[in-house]
């Protein structure tokens, strides 16, 4: 893949799925390595869901500087290439999660658009969603097991049909979400079909955080473990415990929203 080519894929369509990234087997390992660590007690973050009374892992928040595996995997200099190409400069990482879509049970997303809501302050004041840390964000998605269809893979809309439909800069995006976003009102059609991202372990996907995406349940049998990680640019600042901070604090993002 060279640059260029990977550039204006990223430019028309706001994302660019490589095939064949890293080797199957890092990745085979590195979700080896999870299964095997006990993530709560190292300090990460991790959040549940009720499935049929029964609680389990929907997300995993705050955990590349505590997991040596992963923080090895993000330090790949050919990926850190791809990820200031695209953003046009130097980058760092602005959040980052693990998203566990459970066997039979996962539930999906929504269709949304990543950092496009309001959220209030524990000050009280309004604030925008991710703006108001930097104005562009890049999104970089791992996942540790196959992605298809049936297990609730990622659907995701070019970045045209956000400008088309929701608006061209972030006040109007927002403004036309559901209650103050991130999510799409449920009248929301489209001409054209979603792509589904379907992966295999050693894929990757870079997606701009104004695309519309989301997910559907997982009907497999088997659990869909995947690694999202989101960027700006450096030279916007270094935002992520900040980021954390401000979500634990805010007054408005105890809701769904703090799934963003």
């Amino acid at each position: 893949h060279s640059f260029s080519e990977i550039n204006s894929e990223y430019k028309k369509n706001g994302f660019v799925l490589l095939k064949n990234f890293f080797s199957a087997e890092k990745i085979v390992n590195i979700k080896k390595y999870l299964q095997n660590t006990d993530i709560e007690n190292l300090g990460c973050k991790v959040y549940f869901e009720k499935n049929k009374g029964e609680k389990v892992i929907r997300r995993i928040e705050d955990f590349s500087k505590k997991l040596d595996f992963i923080q090895e995997l993000l330090k790949d200099q050919k990926l850190n290439d791809y990820i200031s190409n695209l953003l046009g400069a130097k980058a760092t990482i602005f959040k980052e999660k693990i998203n566990y879509k459970q066997a039979k049970k996962g539930s999906g997303f929504k269709l949304h658009v990543d950092g496009h809501f309001y959220w209030t302050s524990k000050e009280g004041n309004k604030k925008k969603g991710w703006k108001e840390y930097s104005d562009d964000f890049l999104n970089l998605v791992i996942p540790l097991d196959e992605c298809s269809r049936s297990n609730g893979c990622l659907k995701i809309y070019p970045k045209t049909e956000t400008h088309k439909k929701l608006g061209k800069n972030w006040e109007s995006i927002t403004n036309s979400l559901l209650d103050g976003g991130p999510y799409l009102k449920n009248k929301f059609t489209s001409k054209i079909r979603p792509f589904y991202v379907i992966m295999q372990p050693g894929d990757i996907l870079f997606f701009n955080w104004m695309c519309i995406h989301g997910s559907d349940y997982n009907n497999s049998v088997k659990d869909r473990p995947i690694l999202y990680i989101t960027y700006n640019k450096i030279e916007d600042g270094n935002f992520m415990e900040k980021y954390f901070h401000d979500k634990k604090h805010s007054l408005s993002l105890e809701s769904e929203k703090s799934l963003r």
